[in-house]
C-alpha cells in the first residue's frame, strides 16, 4: 500500500470512496486529496505509506479530503472534509497511514489548525474516537444550511425590516476596478477572494443581486450570488468589516428584493452558514428554522 496525492488523472480510483456531494468540490482548487493504493498483486502486508509521487494504477482502499480556508484577518486552517477506508480493508492500518502522511504535509506547509465536523449521531462515534486518538478535541456548534424558494424567503418579516439600503449598489454600476481593488486588498487572506481575481472570475456572477456596500467611493463589503445550471441561486461570496456587521444584514436584504423581482418565486436559494457572524444573521432572518447541531472538532498544534 502507498498514500499519493489524487489529481484529476488518478481520480477513477477513488471515486467509489468518495459521497457525491463532494465530488464536484474536486475541482476547488482549495481543495485537496490523499489517497490509499494498493496495487495489483500487490500483498496486504507489503505495506509503505508516505510515498507522493504518481503510482502505477491500482485500486484505491482509502481516501482523505481537505480544504485549505483562508479568511480575512484569520490565520489559514485546514477543514478535514472526508476520512474513509473501504470496507474490506478496515483495521489494517490505512486510516492511519493516511492521517500520519496528512500531517506531515500540515508540518511542511506551517499551518497548526486543523479542524473538522462530524453530524451528532452515534453511527460516527467511533470516528470521533479515531480522531481523537489524533489530537482533535471536540465541542457541540450549531450549523446553518437552508434551502427556501424565493417566495417563502420574502415571507419572513426580516425581508419587511425598514434597513438603510442607501449604501448598497447592485455590481453592474460598481465599476471593475472598484471590486478588483477590494478583492486584491482580500486575497492575502481569502483564497475565494484570490480566485474571483482571475480572468472572467467574477464574469459568471449576477450583476442584478450581486451587491456590495459602498463608502466615499470605495467598497466597504460585498456579496456575490451565481444561478447554478440547476437553477439554484447560490451565495459565491460575502464579506463585510468587523466593524460593519450592519452591511451583512443590508446586502442580503436587497440581494433577496431584487432576485424577487427578476426570477420566478420557485426559484431557490441555497444558504451555508460557515461563521459565527452569518449564524447571528440567518437566527434574526430565520427565528423558526432549527440549526443542524454538529461536532466542531479542532486541533491547533504548535
Amino acid at each position: 500500500m502507498i498514500i499519493i496525492r489524487i489529481t484529476q488523472q488518478n481520480m477513477d480510483a477513488f471515486e467509489p470512496l468518495i459521497p457525491k456531494e463532494l465530488l464536484s468540490e474536486m475541482a476547488d482548487p482549495a481543495h485537496f486529496a490523499l489517497g490509499a493504493v494498493m496495487n495489483v498483486g500487490e500483498s496486504r502486508e507489503n505495506e509503505q505509506a508516505d510515498q507522493l509521487e504518481p503510482a502505477q494504477p491500482g485500486y484505491g482502499v482509502g481516501i482523505l479530503l481537505y480544504e485549505l480556508i483562508e479568511e480575512e484577518g484569520e490565520l489559514p486552517y485546514v477543514q478535514l472534509k472526508w476520512i474513509y477506508t473501504a470496507q474490506e480493508f478496515r483495521k489494517q492500518g490505512v486510516a492511519d497511514a493516511l492521517m500520519e502522511c496528512f500531517y506531515t504535509i500540515l508540518n511542511e506547509s506551517g499551518i497548526s489548525n486543523l479542524m473538522c465536523e462530524l453530524p451528532a449521531l452515534p453511527d460516527h462515534s467511533l470516528l470521533c474516537a479515531f480522531l481523537r486518538a489524533w489530537g482533535f478535541s471536540f465541542t457541540w456548534q450549531k450549523k446553518y444550511e437552508l434551502t427556501l424558494n424565493l417566495e417563502e424567503l420574502l415571507d419572513y418579516a426580516f425581508f419587511e425590516e425598514q434597513i438603510d439600503l442607501r449604501a448598497v449598489k447592485p455590481l453592474h454600476v460598481l465599476s471593475r476596478s472598484q471590486v478588483n481593488r477590494k478583492l486584491k486588498q482580500l486575497s492575502t487572506a481569502n483564497e475565494r477572494a484570490k480566485q474571483l481575481l482571475e480572468p472572467g472570475g467574477w464574469d459568471l456572477m449576477d450583476a442584478g443581486i450581486s451587491c456590495g456596500t459602498v463608502e466615499n467611493g470605495e467598497i466597504r463589503g460585498l456579496f456575490l450570488l451565481k444561478q447554478q445550471l440547476s437553477g439554484m441561486l447560490e451565495p459565491v461570496f460575502l464579506y463585510a468589516g468587523r466593524e460593519e456587521k450592519a452591511d451583512l444584514a443590508s446586502m442580503f436584504q436587497f440581494a433577496a428584493i431584487q432576485a424577487y423581482l427578476k426570477y420566478p418565486t420557485d426559484t431557490c436559494l441555497h444558504v451555508v452558514c460557515r461563521s459565527d457572524a452569518a449564524v447571528v444573521l440567518v437566527e434574526r432572518m430565520f427565528p423558526d428554522r432549527e440549526p443542524l447541531v454538529v461536532r466542531h472538532g479542532e486541533v491547533r498544534r504548535q
